[in-house]
């Protein structure tokens, strides 16, 4: 299983922000203080919820 793309609505500094992924290996690159870091720990918090149920 493979993460196709992230969609984030309203989350920190993020108003709407969509990233599409392709198999293998992905970077994220950008300015600083444009979201990547809130991007990854919005990844964190999801794998974290699947994990629960």
């Amino acid at each position: 299983m493979y993460l196709r793309y992230l969609q984030i609505v309203n989350y920190k500094n993020m108003k709407a922000t969509r990233f599409e992924f392709g198999k293998g290996a992905n970077t994220i690159i950008g300015e600083n203080d444009s979201g990547k870091s809130n991007a990854l720990t919005a990844m964190r918090r999801i794998d974290i919820e699947r994990g629960k149920e």
